[in-house]
């Protein structure tokens, strides 16, 4: 089964130069604007203060549009059903020992980190989204690295240390 396509923000796929910017204006095209991520009025006080939250920081990280709005509900309805639950089994600890509760919570999780995969929520996809500005930001590429280090006369000619000798 093939995998899900990422965002180019958050691949780490190597596309030529000319790819990758296809790509981008693909994705900055399907991704439109973001005037109108706004919670919707059915969202608690606490839900829609949770999507306020997420919208924002993923603003900040540009990789929201409006399109994104209807996992931007389900993860902020998700987030606040867990804290309740999990606030309930606080003050009840007997609660655990309730079926119908704990499988209740899994369902919710198991919402919650879906959305997060979409949403690119996960410690790794941040980590990615971060090396691949950081990059952007400097201007420099893996290739470029790897260039600097063959170019290094860390090691002499004759070393098979040296990473000109690899191929040898």
């Amino acid at each position: 089964m093939a995998r899900p396509a990422k965002a180019t923000a958050t691949t780490s796929h190597h596309y030529s130069k000319e790819e990758l910017e296809r790509r981008k204006k693909a994705e900055d095209a399907l991704r439109g604007g973001a005037e109108k991520l706004i919670p919707s009025d059915y969202l608690t006080t606490e839900q829609a203060a949770i999507f306020t939250y997420i919208r924002d920081e993923l603003l900040k990280a540009g990789i929201i549009g409006n399109l994104d709005i209807y996992i931007l509900e389900c993860t902020a309805i998700a987030i606040d059903r867990l804290g309740q639950i999990d606030r309930q089994i606080n003050e009840d600890p007997e609660l655990l020992s309730n079926s119908a509760l704990i499988t209740a919570r899994d369902k919710i999780a198991k919402e919650f980190f879906r959305c997060c995969n979409e949403l690119s929520l996960s410690p790794q996809a941040r980590a990615k989204i971060a090396g691949s500005a950081q990059t952007a930001k400097t201007g420099e590429s893996r290739k470029d690295k790897l260039l600097q280090i063959l170019a290094s006369d860390s090691y002499p000619p004759d070393d098979p240390r040296n990473p000109r000798n690899v191929y040898r």
